[in-house]
């Protein structure tokens, strides 16, 4: 069996697929820990490559959007608390939203390591390309 000899460059080139493919990856799950702040890094720091720059862009967008939701939520209690309906609202929104903020960046994750640009479903776009 003969092995197939790659040069260096196509080397190279697999190297930066796949540190950019780890990026990110690193990216989405970023919501976890810092959820601002990575992005816009990533975001601010890729200038010339689409790889990192459009999944940056689809996560800062979904994290702003959730904290914007938090906030409306927030904002929900803060008032339902004299008015019961309106507190049992606010809670059933927060629920929902920590759901989708712990789900939708795991599932981002598994599409881009797929290789598939993953868009979050039902977000504002903030950040146009």
């Amino acid at each position: 069996m003969s092995d197939i000899v790659q040069s260096p460059q196509s080397k190279n080139n697999n190297l930066n697929q796949n540190s950019n493919q780890i990026m990110v990856i690193i990216t989405h799950l970023s919501s976890f820990f810092c959820p601002i702040i990575f992005s816009l890094v990533v975001f601010l720091i890729s200038d010339d490559n689409p790889t990192l720059k459009n999944p940056a862009r689809q996560s800062l967008g979904f994290q702003l959007t959730m904290t914007i939701w938090y906030i409306i939520a927030g904002l929900i209690l803060l008032i339902g608390i004299p008015l019961f309906p309106l507190l049992i609202i606010g809670f059933l929104m927060v629920s929902a939203l920590a759901v989708i903020n712990f789900v939708m960046p795991i599932v981002a994750c598994v599409q881009s390591s797929e290789n598939s640009n993953y868009k979050y479903p039902k977000i504002f776009n903030f950040i146009l390309p």
